[in-house]
């Protein structure tokens, strides 16, 4: 994809400018086909989608050229290989045209600050993409830091209720405990009232145990 110059006399470059932030091409579309096939060295398909409009087209990029001789790179995914080859050639033709040098001199320039323009939105495109990506970032570390709260609350919750059931299974114990002393008391008060009783001891106590008995005694 090198360039070089025509295989004859004419300068195809010379049809090239850069005028008000665009490429212009003052020849005719024949003069252009062969300044792609012969200057630039590129192979592709040319179209006419509408009247006065040629395309230029690969699988890589594609070149319009309008009524108004504007010559429009409308897509490039070389990494703007089809903007660098226009603007060596605006270069070659500065280098081959003395008689045209401060013309020339002003087209290159202005092809450069094309090129810087390009530079800069190309900068402020990456600029752009890493606040995005440093956002993205960020977020997922909030969400990161989101998800360990979550995690710790949730071991939390897991070992009040683990406490809790701890809690109900001595709270259960302690009332069976209870209920058996309670037994034990009943038992032993039983006991109490009945050896008072074979005692002889036959009062108020024992008639819960000898009623029959008491009342004979009584």
């Amino acid at each position: 994809m090198s360039l070089s110059s025509p295989t004859d006399d004419e300068q195809l470059n010379k049809y090239l400018s850069f005028e008000s932030n665009d490429f212009r091409w003052k020849g005719t579309s024949d003069q252009l086909k062969r300044f792609f096939a012969e200057d630039l060295k590129l192979s592709g398909k040319w179209n006419s989608p509408s009247g006065g409009v040629w395309s230029f087209s690969t699988k890589e990029y594609e070149v319009k050229w309008q009524k108004s001789t504007r010559l429009v790179v409308v897509r490039d995914t070389t990494d703007k290989f089809m903007l660098n080859c226009l603007m060596k050639s605006l270069a070659n033709d500065n280098l081959n045209d003395n008689s045209a040098a401060d013309l020339n001199d002003s087209s290159v320039k202005a092809a450069a600050s094309l090129c810087d323009d390009h530079v800069e939105t190309f900068e402020e495109s990456i600029n752009d993409k890493l606040d995005c990506i440093l956002k993205t970032l960020s977020d997922l570390k909030q969400i990161s830091t989101l998800q360990e709260q979550n995690k710790s609350l949730k071991k939390s919750v897991d070992d009040l209720e683990f406490k809790h059931s701890s809690l109900m299974s001595i709270a259960s114990e302690l009332k069976n405990k209870i209920k058996t002393l309670e037994d034990e008391k009943s038992g032993l008060i039983t006991a109490l009232k009945l050896v008072s009783c074979e005692a002889g001891k036959y009062d108020e106590t024992c008639k819960d145990v000898y009623p029959k008995k008491c009342e004979k005694m009584g």
